[in-house]
């Protein structure tokens, strides 16, 4: 209900644009000045052209983060299954040893191998 409140009024918006931008039906010549080019195409086409261009933009500048934010989630997400299924595989040995055998884990952080904090 709460998403409804939210998306509704960008939907009235979209909607009240969409209106507005399909009633300027004015022939306009959109010169493009790299490629010398004019072409001549209604008003309404060239924001609906600009407004796809800006979106296709947007998706491009936002992929690499969120990618890089998926890879990373993934590699430690695999990393944690590798550590349970070490632990499972050896219950015999001790604290020590597994977390030696996983490699993922610092010796600092093994049972009995930290060193010991200063003496002041």
């Amino acid at each position: 209900m709460r998403i409804l409140f939210i998306r509704l009024p960008a939907l009235l918006l979209a909607l009240v644009l969409v209106v507005l931008a399909v009633n300027n039906r004015t022939f306009t010549l959109l010169h493009l000045p790299v490629t010398d080019l004019t072409v001549g195409m209604p008003l309404y086409a060239i924001f609906f052209g600009g407004m796809f261009f800006g979106v296709i933009l947007t998706a491009l500048v936002l992929a690499p983060p969120r990618l890089r934010g998926f890879i990373a989630r993934r590699r430690a997400e695999k990393r944690a299954e590798r550590s349970e299924h070490l632990l499972a595989d050896t219950p015999g040995k001790s604290a020590e040893k597994r977390a030696l055998m996983m490699g993922a884990i610092d010796k600092a952080q093994v049972p009995g191998q930290a060193t010991p904090p200063a003496k002041t």
